[in-house]
């Protein structure tokens, strides 16, 4: 019987009492009867015309054939073990689950067709690749089957959003306790639009200038950043602002760069583009994309339209997010717009970098707050912008 289509083959007929292999490749079956009685058949399982018959001596004892080790592991799907939140999942966060497959050895297997369901809808819901959108506060039970015994299930607890603030900048004195400055022209506070103190990104088009934060952070239980931002575009080329989330920096790779020369170095990891959440202004070069704020989390990108004070040099607020489940948010101005596909590994801490080019113009980056936790003020639930990425 197919478990996804609950259709049923004869594989071959008159057999009873058939015995699979351990590596699930090899059938041995006692032809009843209406066939040949006293008549064993051996066969590959996906060839079953190939069978060879094994005829028993009538006037022996009683014998059967039956499997002994094998130097293969099963290959078959043997249980699905779903991978707990560590914590309550925030009300207004989306959360995808996850479902590992284990052959009988203990290795993973990759798994096809699964079901999820929730036992208190009221609670949350849960769709079929393992997403689960809260309802309501309180604790409710997630199921997930392959089918027949092959399933599991875990307790998840819905609460209230929770955050801790960790660093807040309003550019006024001395920076260099909180951050590190990089870049040739470095990076300057300025009066921004409305008189409110800036940190200009410097970039003269040549390499990106700016800073990035001196501590780290933890993302276990999600990662936000805040930052109000000015971006005046006067021209197609190396003018551009990023608002990132990057755990590929660490303390030994920075230590040996002259903080001036060059882009900001990463460690190997930066080569697959594993541990990056970024919202960046413009989307690209050119006039299409000047009106487009560009979204990556690792390697995958995609643009979402900019709203119109972006075009004026007004300030607009962009916040970055990275979730308990690893996926990066963005909201603009409290509006979410996109949730990544794409999960980025939390077990590695963050730091913030605001980096970018303002060659004929003036990036503004304005007041920052970076928080740890998952902040309450964005209804995640309802992003406008394309998910599944």
């Amino acid at each position: 019987m197919d478990v996804d289509t609950r259709a049923i083959s004869v594989v071959l007929p008159g057999a009873v009492g058939g015995l699979l292999s351990a590596d699930g490749r090899w059938v041995v079956a006692l032809l009843g009867p209406a066939e040949m009685s006293g008549t064993t058949a051996v066969f590959p399982l996906a060839e079953p015309r190939r069978a060879a018959l094994v005829a028993h001596d009538s006037a022996a004892p009683s014998f059967s054939l039956r499997w002994g080790a094998t130097a293969v592991g099963a290959a078959y799907l043997s249980r699905l073990v779903i991978a707990a939140p560590t914590a309550a999942i925030p009300l207004t966060v989306r959360y995808r689950l996850t479902a590992s497959g284990l052959r009988p050895s203990g290795d993973t297997i990759p798994t096809r067709r699964l079901r999820w369901w929730s036992t208190d809808s009221s609670i949350a819901t849960v769709t079929d690749s393992g997403e689960v959108t809260p309802r309501r506060l309180g604790t409710v039970t997630i199921h997930v089957t392959a089918g027949g015994w092959r399933g599991d299930s875990v307790r998840v607890t819905i609460g209230a959003a929770q955050a801790t603030t960790v660093l807040s900048e309003s550019w006024r004195g001395h920076v260099e306790n909180a951050w590190r400055l990089f870049g040739r022209p470095r990076p300057t506070l300025e009066s921004g639009p409305g008189g409110i103190p800036s940190f200009l990104n410097s970039g003269d088009g040549r390499y990106n200038s700016s800073g990035y934060s001196a501590r780290e952070f933890s993302a276990s239980s999600g990662l936000g950043l805040e930052a109000d931002v000015s971006t005046p575009l006067t021209s197609a080329h190396w003018q551009v602002l990023y608002v990132q989330l990057d755990a590929d920096l660490d303390s030994v790779t920075l230590a040996h760069w002259d903080h001036s020369t060059g882009y900001l170095p990463h460690s190997g990891l930066s080569a697959s583009g594993t541990t990056v959440c970024i919202a960046f202004v413009p989307a690209g070069e050119g006039w299409d994309a000047s009106r487009l704020l560009g979204l990556q989390a690792g390697l995958r990108e995609v643009s979402v339209a900019l709203p119109r004070a972006s075009l004026e040099g007004r300030w607009y607020r962009v916040q970055v997010q990275l979730f308990p489940d690893g996926r990066c948010g963005v909201a603009v101005d409290g509006r979410p717009v996109w949730v990544s596909g794409t999960a980025l590994p939390l077990d590695r801490p963050f730091r913030v970098v605001l980096q970018g080019n303002s060659a004929g113009t003036r990036m503004l980056f304005g007041p920052v707050e970076v928080w740890e936790g998952v902040r309450g003020d964005v209804d995640w639930r309802v992003v406008g912008g394309r998910t599944g990425r």
